[in-house]
């Protein structure tokens, strides 16, 4: 390869790391904001929903798992988990700001 090939592939690499930092960096933020969500959906991310396979009651964004399945909260309920408000907990898949279910 002579020397103004080489000079063209290396820009070339060059900017196809720019845009994958940028990529990289872009998705990192969104993971970030996912997390810092008000309703507290990151905990869905680790949590079980209502209806969804348990062994455990961890396991399960309620904490209550029967029979293999796990429960949710009803209507005034406590939906904090983990310090967090999780919209997964209540039956009506709604955690209200007071950490209640809808």
């Amino acid at each position: 390869m002579d020397q103004a090939g080489f000079d063209r592939l290396a820009r070339r690499l060059a900017g196809d790391r720019r845009g994958i930092l940028k990529a990289a960096t872009g998705g990192a933020l969104a993971a970030v904001a996912a997390l810092a969500r008000p309703g507290g959906e990151a905990m869905a991310l680790s949590c079980r929903g209502f209806g969804d396979a348990c062994k455990r009651d961890r396991q399960c964004c309620s904490e209550r798992c029967t029979a293999g399945r796990c429960g949710c909260r009803a209507p005034g309920g406590n939906c904090v988990v983990d310090g967090r408000r999780v919209d997964r907990a209540c039956c009506s898949n709604r955690c209200q700001q007071n950490g209640r279910c809808a």
